[in-house]
């Protein structure tokens, strides 16, 4: 599948996380995104966190496509609501 930069994408890794971003680059060993977060399951549900709490949220990270089970197009629904996450637009 193919992806163009800011696609927001869903990445499956062999460790079991689900990530979600936004599609930076892809080489042939490795893929790039930005403003990552992850499911966690909360008092009022299942809500996105950030994938790592400690970085900027400019910062992109590199993963090795070895430790990528798949990558997909984010459902629209989820894809929404990420976006009102990491926008920093006010509405």
């Amino acid at each position: 599948m193919t992806f163009t930069l800011n696609d927001v994408i869903t990445l499956k890794l062999t460790s079991g996380d689900e990530l979600i971003a936004r599609f930076a680059d892809q080489t042939v060993e490795t893929i790039t995104v930005s403003k990552v977060m992850t499911f966690m399951m909360g008092p009022q549900g299942l809500g996105l966190v950030p994938f790592i709490f400690s970085a900027a949220d400019t910062d992109k990270i590199t993963l090795p496509l070895s430790s990528v089970l798949v990558v997909l197009k984010t459902d629209k629904s989820v894809a929404t609501q990420y976006q009102k996450q990491t926008s920093s637009l006010v509405i």
